[in-house]
């Protein structure tokens, strides 16, 4: 049973995070190469971000492994 609850705490792995909806609105009164710059921006925010938390959730893995609590929850 412990084991079931410290993975449920476990970080999500990146490819399991669901989109959310961004309105166009913000991007509507861009020009082209403003939007290029944009989408070069946000790349480079999401691949951080997917990467943050990739470790994370590798390192709760093999946390709960070694030791069975996710490091958030008292290491």
């Amino acid at each position: 049973m412990t084991l079931v609850v410290a993975l449920s705490a476990c970080a999500t792995s990146p490819d399991k995070v669901k989109a959310q909806y961004m309105p166009d609105t913000a991007y509507a009164s861009l020009t082209c190469p403003q939007l290029g710059k944009a989408e070069l921006k946000q790349g480079d925010e999401v691949s951080g971000l997917y990467n943050s938390q990739r470790r994370a959730h590798k390192t709760d893995t093999w946390t709960v492994l070694a030791v069975g609590v996710p490091r958030y929850l008292g290491l």
